[in-house]
């Protein structure tokens, strides 16, 4: 319940960020829109290469093996925050000297969607990495601390601004960046004896992620590229300002966030723990028994999401987004099927078999390559979601199928509990 709680708070204050700058500047929030699609795909990497090894192996650490492991996550996390970073401000030089040369202002406005997105990448992967740190010893009292801050100071400064009416979205980005900062700033000094990094151990237990988590990083990228590439294929064909559009439709159809989420921070961690205790029968059990408490629980909600939309979007975003709660009903519907690959994917990442795990995740980003571009181009925003839902089930079906193969026999744990400097439990 602390974890719902939890995920409610981040969700919520997420959602209402982007509600005052939808309401501010409908065009501003299609680029606002873009910079956290863009980042969904550093957000992913940092979590197969970062946290879903810390989420596996920690359950084999103990005391100072622990510290280590953790102190060399921390360096892994700066040394891939500083690495993305350096691509986005590179990026964002480049398009900005083919606006100057070219003259188009389209392409300026997506060098400034790069440096948004750069000056925040880094805060909010610390937030991130903070709050997984939380969940994989299951101390969610901590990350609720964490993700209070953060609420407070965020939703402080983007409703000062927006009360005076000076809100632009680049500002709100800002904003979020320096909330994400001072908290996870304020968290490290409160949980710094936790980590000891060491540079040699930190390149050994990177080589040893690295066999548990390229292929998971791989299937993170394919994840996030069947579902994040639509906001940019929607600013193709429609501009920014159907990109508003789609964001605000697509985070009040992702308002049951903090239940899919909550169960997840708790479900992910307990898979890890169930496949080092249990055998193998009783491991496939438990991976079902989560599928089914998921859909017994997110249903209902996404269905009340899907009836209520057309009203929810006026009343919340105002009368500029009308028209279009069949793109968030629609859109509810996917979240669901998003949600539902959540337990049997991580079951094939604790049974060893991530690179089955990122062959379910070409499905969806072939349904974006082929029915995408047709279905964006003749219906706009919701042939983009309908495109997202067929993806969405294509990838739902493909992670059952493959967990039901995967979980035949008995795995080997070995790649989670080696390293040179693990203590197994």
């Amino acid at each position: 319940m602390i974890a719902l709680f939890d995920q409610g708070v981040f969700s919520i204050a997420t959602y209402l960020t982007g509600v005052l700058v939808s309401r501010a500047t409908p065009v501003g929030f299609g680029f606002y829109t873009l910079v956290f699609a863009l980042l969904m795909f550093g957000g992913e990497a940092h979590n197969s290469l970062v946290s879903t090894p810390q989420m596996l192996r920690l359950p084999h650490l103990r005391d100072e093996a622990r510290r280590r492991f953790n102190g060399s996550l921390l360096l892994h996390q700066l040394a891939l925050s500083g690495t993305l970073v350096a691509v986005l401000l590179c990026a964002s030089a480049v398009l900005y000297a083919l606006s100057r040369s070219a003259g188009n202002q389209s392409l300026a406005g997506y060098a400034m969607v790069s440096l948004m997105a750069a000056a925040v990448l880094g805060p909010l992967a610390l937030r991130n990495f903070a709050r997984n740190s939380c969940f994989a010893v299951r101390d969610a009292t901590s990350a609720l601390t964490l993700d209070l801050v953060v609420s407070v100071v965020q939703l402080g400064g983007v409703a000062m601004l927006w009360a005076h009416g000076s809100l632009q979205w680049w500002a709100a980005v800002l904003i979020v960046a320096a909330a994400n900062l001072f908290s996870s700033l304020l968290w490290f000094a409160m949980s710094r004896r936790n980590f000891a990094p060491q540079l040699g151990a930190a390149w050994a237990d990177f080589k040893s992620n690295w066999t548990i988590s390229r292929f998971i990083f791989l299937s993170s990228m394919l994840w996030v590229g069947g579902m994040y590439l639509y906001p940019w294929m929607i600013s193709h064909y429609g501009g920014p300002a159907a990109v508003g559009v789609w964001g605000a439709c697509f985070a009040l159809a992702n308002l049951g966030n903090p239940l899919v989420m909550g169960i997840q921070n708790v479900m992910g961690p307990a898979i890890a723990h169930a496949h080092a205790e249990r055998d193998a029968a009783a491991f496939r059990a438990y991976v079902w028994r989560s599928s089914l408490i998921f859909v017994a629980i997110v249903l209902p909600a996404c269905a009340v999401m899907g009836f209520f939309a057309e009203r929810l979007l006026v009343l919340l975003n105002g009368s500029t987004y009308a028209g279009n709660g069949r793109v968030t009903a629609i859109l509810a519907c996917t979240m669901f099927l998003q949600g539902l690959s959540f337990p049997t994917s991580r079951g094939l990442f604790s049974l060893g078999r991530a690179g089955l795990d990122m062959s379910t995740n070409i499905g969806p980003l072939v349904v974006l390559a082929t029915l995408g571009p047709v279905l964006v181009s003749h219906y706009g925003v919701t042939g983009a979601a309908l495109s997202l839902l067929i993806a969405q089930t294509v990838g739902a079906v493909s992670h059952v199928i493959a967990f039901l193969y995967a979980s035949r026999k008995p795995s080997p744990r070995a790649p989670i509990a080696t390293s040179p400097i693990v203590e197994v439990a």
